[in-house]
């Protein structure tokens, strides 16, 4: 293993950050220069305004506290900038060049060593070289000897054979010396053979590994001084923030704002109430008039705005909790500064797509994600907005942080209970006169509920149209009112979604089953509100009523799998009913005084009545009769004559008589108990 190329490259790397450190420090001074230069144009109007009423010096501006600390942060940059040019040269004499000489002294040691290497190979080789020439002379003597004992056998009968016979002699002894020789070799050969892989070349790669050991426990040790080089640095850049952030903990923004009022003191007066102006050509005073037909227009007014206020109260009692939630959630930020930034609970932008997104959600997909969905849908929500609005921050935290994500999530949570709200009260403002209760008569309420009669029109003690579930009036009516009326309504923004389940039939819309459901529910909450006969409330929430909800739908589906015509045709019918419905009337009051009338709501029956002997009564239906005053009516004015008005049946008619800011009818067929009418203006 050899870590030559590693220090190289450790080298190169420290010597790269050494220039980075130097190229920061270059950027970070030229920012606190600038950001020194802005501070010196801008401080003076940032703590004492664009225009002191008072005289000033540098004394007063190094009173702020902001000032300090805003001086601190730039001068903890400048610092910073220093510092890091230290850490720069410190890299470049403690690091760089240490590692360099380490690099160079290593490759000397280990040429050294592969020359040693060399040599023993080169020593060995030759010892070899020997023992092969050995056996080569060896060979040929041993030719030799066996030529000249040839010879002898050839020259034995003549005069050369005494010659020959010496000669054979010495043969066989220089044979004899080469194959010592040869064997001499041999056994040095083996013993360098030996030592040199037993003890040369251990001992070489033992040098080999030591060298290493040292190159890499050097290499460690200069590692190590960069990495305290480093620690030093950071220690330091820790001690300008740490005064950096003690001069923010002493902001007192009190303090400076006492300091911006002392020196923006300057007079002021409220402009004056606006009074009344006469007009030009018509001689008049600015007292209120009170003369009868003028008087009959403030009081339509007056009740006007009063159903206004209550139909406002209650939205603004659910914006009032949603605000003190979030104010909460504010204050526990706020005291807890590790939960978040207040700032993004506070950004109601992010919650701007909220409204829609739970309205889509309860009316077309589930009216009760209480169970254990709730949270989830709104926690998906709140994801959604925030990456929609680029708070990429935000939807990181929710993802990441359960907690933070728990208490964002109750904001809507709020409005799916305020829709469901809605619902709710819509059907409670209705369920008296619907269903025909009478005060203490828990009973007729009871049977209603009993295998949910409620859903089908008729009277539950006479006769039920049990072949039209869902159709009664009250359906209708809450349908229209909380789905369809007004531009904004979610029929107009999700007209989309009414569809057809008929395949044959595309064009024939229906409403949602989810829709349906919810105010089936709402209803048996109303209803369940009179089961002893007297009103007691009950909270509307999945806790208590999502299993009536899931009921609906159930028999909705049944209904479908039974029969998708009959299905179809059931929410065809509603739809048309409720679309139809939602039509406004104009507001005539403001314009003419005498018309007075816009609506008729019938109110509780009498006994032995049923809803075939009401409807709804308008314009067409009644005169315009001005509502009377509390107070009595001046001689004056004769109170009004009866008038004969249709209400369904030809012998039946209606006498106007004045009650406060209410209009009570009579309804007299076949002398039937009094029935009373609301006049809704």
């Amino acid at each position: 293993m050899d870590a030559h190329s590693g220090l190289v490259q450790v080298r190169e790397l420290h010597k790269e950050r050494s220039a980075l450190e130097r190229e920061y420090a270059a950027k970070l001074q030229l920012l606190a220069k600038k950001a020194a230069e802005k501070k010196a144009k801008k401080i003076v109007a940032l703590i004492l305004g664009n225009e002191p009423t008072k005289a000033w010096d540098e004394s007063t501006v190094a009173k702020s506290t902001l000032d300090k600390a805003y001086t601190q942060l730039i001068a903890a940059m400048t610092d910073a900038s220093r510092d890091h040019i230290n850490l720069a040269e410190a890299i470049d004499t403690k690091v760089v060049e240490p590692l360099r000489a380490t690099e160079k002294r290593h490759e000397e040691t280990k040429k050294k060593e592969i020359q040693y290497y060399q040599k023993l190979l080169a020593d060995r080789d030759r010892v070899y070289s020997d023992r092969v020439k050995s056996k080569q002379k060896y060979d040929n003597e041993c030719a030799e000897v066996e030529s000249y004992r040839q010879k002898q056998e050839h020259s034995a009968d003549n005069r050369h054979a005494e010659r020959a016979a010496r000669q054979y002699e010495q043969q066989q002894v220089d044979m004899l010396n080469s194959k010592n020789a040869y064997l001499i070799s041999i056994a040095v050969a083996n013993k360098v053979k030996e030592r040199f892989y037993s003890e040369h070349l251990p001992a070489l790669e033992n040098e080999f590994q030591e060298l290493q050991t040292r190159l890499l426990t050097r290499f460690v040790e200069i590692v190590k001084d960069a990495q305290e080089i480093q620690l030093q640095h950071l220690d330091t850049l820790r001690s300008h923030l740490i005064a950096t952030e003690a001069t923010l903990d002493a902001v007192n923004p009190q303090a400076d704002q006492d300091l911006f009022i002392d020196y923006n003191i300057a007079p002021f007066s409220p402009p004056p109430d606006w009074a009344f102006e006469p007009s030009a050509v018509h001689y008049d005073h600015g007292t209120m008039s009170v003369e009868p037909a003028p008087k009959v227009y403030l009081q339509n007014r007056l009740s006007k705005c009063r159903a206004k206020l209550q139909e406002l109260e209650p939205v603004l009692s659910s914006k009032q909790k949603e605000a003190d939630q979030l104010r909460k959630l504010v204050d526990t930020y706020t005291s807890n500064s590790t939960l978040g930034d207040p700032n993004e609970v506070l950004d109601l932008e992010t919650f701007g797509g909220f409204p829609d997104e739970v309205k889509y959600h309860v009316a077309f997909i589930n009216g009760f994600p209480d169970t254990g969905m709730k949270g989830t849908l709104s926690k998906r929500l709140l994801h959604k907005q925030a990456k929609r609005l680029g708070h990429a921050d935000i939807a990181a935290r929710l993802a990441a942080d359960p907690n933070y994500a728990n208490k964002l999530a109750r904001v809507p949570d709020n409005r799916i209970s305020h829709l469901r709200t809605q619902v709710k009260k819509a059907c409670a403002g209705q369920v008296v006169s619907q269903y025909g209760l009478r005060p203490g008569d828990g009973g007729r309420v009871q049977r209603w509920l009993d295998r949910r009669f409620y859903i089908f029109p008729g009277d539950v003690d006479k006769r039920l149209e049990k072949k039209s579930p869902y159709e009664h009036p009250i359906f209708i009516e809450v349908i229209a009112s909380c789905f369809f009326r007004g531009p904004d309504s979610i029929a107009s923004k999700w007209a989309s979604m009414f569809s057809s389940s008929h395949p044959d039939l595309p064009d024939e819309l229906e409403v949602p089953p989810p829709m349906v459901a919810l105010v089936a529910t709402a209803v048996h909450n109303a209803l369940s509100e009179w089961r002893t006969g007297v009103h007691r409330s009950i909270p509307f929430h999945g806790a208590v009523h999502e299993e009536q909800y899931r009921g609906h739908l159930d028999i909705l589906e049944g209904i479908k799998s039974r029969s998708l015509r009959a299905y179809h045709a059931m929410m065809h019918r509603l739809y048309t009913a409720a679309s139809s419905s939602s039509g406004t009337t104009a507001d005539a009051s403001e314009s003419n005084p005498n018309s007075t009338i816009e609506m008729i709501e019938i109110l509780p029956l009498a006994p032995g009545m049923n809803h075939d002997d009401t409807r709804m009564l308008s314009h067409a239906d009644a005169p315009p009769v001005p509502l009377m005053p509390s107070s009595p009516a001046p001689a004056s004015i004769a109170p009004p004559a009866p008038c004969n008005c249709s209400v369904t049946r030809p012998f039946a008619f209606i006498q106007a008589l004045p009650y406060n800011n209410r209009v009570s009818f009579h309804l007299q067929p076949h002398r039937r108990p009094m029935l009373l009418l609301r006049l809704l203006v």
